[in-house]
């Protein structure tokens, strides 16, 4: 089983990590994202009660303390693995998932959210997504570069690590506005 662990960093020094809060004994609970505030985690987790293989997961942190974790629902997750959340600018949430489309390796997705709930989920074109599994997106303050995983031909193992750069904000992709996206991925044997 894999585990979300917590450290604290306090004059130059990380603490002893230690099991987090969010973990239950017998399921898995993986790939932590923090909003920048500290605010909000959203994690993967396959505990009882989700929708699929693998769910996303969030707890708030108030009045000094972190709620009990809930499921993001059914507008985001699916019978599939939901995986790999990153939290970005402006109410951004990027994750993988093999549930959306019948047949589909990982892809990734964008999703803005607010008080009301999510939109929907819109998947990112190529080249960041390909025919193969494409997952562990992370993206600059602007939303011009980036990094995320892929196990795509041509790399030098399983899953190899991909940067990208766009000439426009990825974080406008998909609104009426943003018609085209030039992407330039590469990798270090493409360099």
């Amino acid at each position: 089983l894999m585990f979300i662990f917590e450290s604290d960093y306090s004059e130059g020094e990380w603490t002893d990590a230690e099991p987090s809060f969010l973990n239950e004994l017998e399921s898995q609970s993986m790939h932590p994202t923090v909003l920048k505030d500290n605010s909000i985690i959203i994690f993967s987790s396959d505990r009882p009660g989700g929708y699929g293989l693998m769910d996303l997961y969030y707890s708030k942190f108030d009045n000094g303390n972190w709620s009990e974790p809930m499921n993001l629902g059914e507008n985001i997750n699916t019978k599939g693995n939901d995986v790999f959340p990153f939290l970005g600018q402006d109410n951004f949430l990027f994750f993988s998932s093999d549930g959306y489309k019948k047949g589909s390796d990982l892809d990734i997705y964008k999703v803005r959210y607010s008080d009301e709930g999510f939109e929907k989920p819109i998947v990112l074109p190529l080249p960041i997504n390909s025919k193969y599994d494409d997952l562990s997106f992370i993206l600059d303050f602007e939303g011009k570069s980036g990094f995320f995983s892929s196990n795509r031909p041509g790399g030098k193992g399983k899953d190899d690590i991909y940067n990208f750069i766009a000439e426009e904000s990825i974080y406008g992709y998909g609104e009426k506005s943003y018609n085209t996206i030039n992407v330039f991925t590469k990798n270090k044997k493409t360099q």
